[in-house]
């Protein structure tokens, strides 16, 4: 067109020719006054029917993808309402505007575009003209928000979709919006308040047949029961909603069931049937593409392969859920992770990663992720030496279940290195000895730390316990790492009561035992101290110079300064 090539030669209107702009093939004004004034020359009914021409155009020419442009489209509807506000059509088509950002938020969601989602859904329903409708759409922004991230946010947004749905006498609309409300407030450790929004969300079902939020309400009323240490009560409710998902095919009720239930199955000494079903869950949820689902199954499958000593193994389990996670757009599950994936970096010895993630997760929010990454902080901190970080760390505390002793034990790192090493020790021996209970991956890490607070505080009785508590031990309750801290814990207690012989036996069992597992730094340390005896005793075969040396280039790769000074003092040491 003449006239529309000579305004953009005279710098009136701009053609957009960008290729991911929703304007391409337009013309745009440049100046926002020549834009108002050129407005204001059309009638209010012009106005109206031009803005809808474009939105009709705009949807012809985008067709499909559309969605891209939601926003857009949905300027174009409601200045068509802003034109003629008493129009007989303004209702439909405010009701168009609403429905263009519904979908363009589902859409959003479907690739992986949480914030997307989330403002989309919310400014549909600010659009939205009943209460139901903007009760359904504020519980899918608060479900966005969640996935982002942001979970005060998603409490809120999901709180304002539940009572706009019980002024509105959707009972099961608010059950559901209360049971998100649970999962969310379970993520941030408030359990007291968990089990106040499930309780209403039972209140709002009352008699009701719906099996598919019923089945959903008793999987989260299981983990209520787990995280607070009920693994019975856990076990039973989640059998419930696991009959009627089964029925139903209802697959993230049936997996979040089986989950739970797998997991205080381990907690109450079924380990193999607690593998097995946690194994199938994880599977289901992949083969039904619920990934919220499936990153909780590799969450915990790590923990248990970990457990068992296959480290490796373990992180790549977890890298698994990380990529699903990411893939999905899922922070919160990526959260969940990253926490589980602190623990293996600990041990394979990735410790710089590790230490990365723990204060990015702290920065980011404070959850249950973010307490679980900081309690297994110390170990790391201390193991280089450096004082000053540890003193620097906020208090380490965490609402999950079955983490007292962890939190004892890395409590009790932060003042022994600071030099309050009795008052490290005290109240070490109840939490530990419960630990000692537990078959998650993080106990050896912990065994370990409680040991070196015992014996700089002399405390040679709390040694001596934990290391009869773990040779008490079944053989299938048994971890392998444990089995290696046990053998260099009686090496300690072998020398303090002048039993050379046994204690070179017991150092020379950890060394047999960690040399199998692949965690380099517990395997250092029972190196360094069987060639601490055997340079003490004798050694004319080299063996302890040999193990010395090993030792010390694994400290030295970690930068475990107080451990590499502690080996390279050997050297000056001459076999009696």
């Amino acid at each position: 067109d003449p006239v529309l090539q000579s305004l953009v030669a005279k710098q009136v209107l701009r053609y957009v020719d960008e290729n991911l702009s929703a304007e391409r093939g337009q013309y745009v004004f440049l100046q926002g006054l020549l834009r108002t004034v050129a407005l204001a020359t059309l009638s209010r009914r012009d106005r109206k029917a031009k803005h809808l021409a474009v939105a009709r155009h705009l949807q012809e020419t985008w067709r499909e993808e559309a969605g891209d442009i939601a926003e857009v489209l949905a300027s174009h509807y409601l200045a068509a309402v802003d034109a003629d506000p008493e129009a007989s059509d303004a209702v439909a088509i405010r009701a168009r505007a609403c429905e263009t950002l519904e979908e363009a938020g589902r859409r959003a969601t479907s690739l992986a575009l949480g914030p997307e989602a989330r403002a989309h859904f919310e400014r549909a329903a600010e659009l939205a003209e009943d209460s139901a409708a903007r009760g359904r759409l504020l519980r899918e922004a608060g479900t966005a928000a969640r996935m982002s991230g942001k979970l005060d946010d998603a409490q809120r947004l999901l709180t304002a979709a539940a009572t706009l749905n019980r002024e509105a006498g959707l009972v099961e609309d608010a059950a559901h919006a209360e049971c998100l409300i649970g999962q969310v407030l379970l993520e941030v450790g408030r359990n007291e308040q968990a089990r106040e929004a499930l309780d209403r969300a039972a209140a709002a079902l009352g008699a009701s047949e719906d099996t598919h939020l019923l089945a959903e309400l008793l999987a989260e009323r299981a983990l209520l029961g787990f995280n607070e240490g009920r693994h019975e009560e856990a076990v039973e409710l989640a059998d419930r909603a696991l009959i009627m998902a089964e029925r139903r095919q209802l697959w993230p009720a049936l997996v979040n069931g089986l989950i739970t239930k797998s997991i205080a199955f381990a907690e109450i000494g079924r380990p193999v049937e607690s593998f097995a079903l946690l194994e199938h869950a994880t599977r289901v949820a992949v083969e039904h593409d619920l990934a919220l689902q499936a990153v909780r199954g590799y969450y915990n499958l790590a923990d248990g392969v970990m457990a068992a000593g296959r480290l490796r193994e373990g992180a790549d389990l977890l890298q698994r859920g990380l990529e699903l996670a990411r893939r999905r757009g899922d922070r919160q599950s990526e959260r969940r992770v990253l926490a589980q994936m602190t623990i293996a970096l600990a041990y394979l010895g990735r410790w710089d990663e590790a230490v990365e993630i723990a204060y990015g997760l702290r920065e980011q929010a404070e959850d249950v992720w973010a307490f679980q990454a900081f309690l297994f902080l110390p170990v790391v901190l201390a193991a280089r030496g450096e004082i000053a970080a540890l003193e620097q760390l906020p208090e380490l505390t965490s609402p999950q279940h079955g983490l007292d002793g962890a939190i004892a034990a890395g409590r009790s790192v932060v003042l022994r290195e600071t030099g309050r090493v009795r008052e490290a020790a005290a109240g070490l021996r109840e939490p530990m000895l419960a630990t000692l209970e537990l078959g998650t991956c993080e106990v050896p890490l912990v065994f370990a730390e409680a040991v070196q607070t015992a014996g700089a505080a002399g405390d040679d009785a709390l040694i001596e316990a934990l290391v009869d508590r773990v040779a008490a031990m079944e053989p299938g309750g048994r971890l392998p790492l444990l089995d290696g801290e046990a053998q260099r814990a009686a090496g300690r207690l072998a020398l303090l009561r002048g039993d050379a012989a046994a204690a070179q036996h017991a150092f020379r069992r950890a060394v047999d035992l960690f040399s199998k597992q692949e965690s380099p730094f517990g395997l250092a340390r029972a190196q360094l101290e069987y060639a601490e005896v055997l340079f003490a005793s004798g050694d004319p075969d080299d063996t302890a110079a040999r193990l010395r040396d090993e030792a010390a280039r694994v400290f030295e790769q970690l930068r475990a300064t107080p451990w590499l000074e502690r080996a390279e003092a050997l050297r000056s040491a001459v076999p009696a």
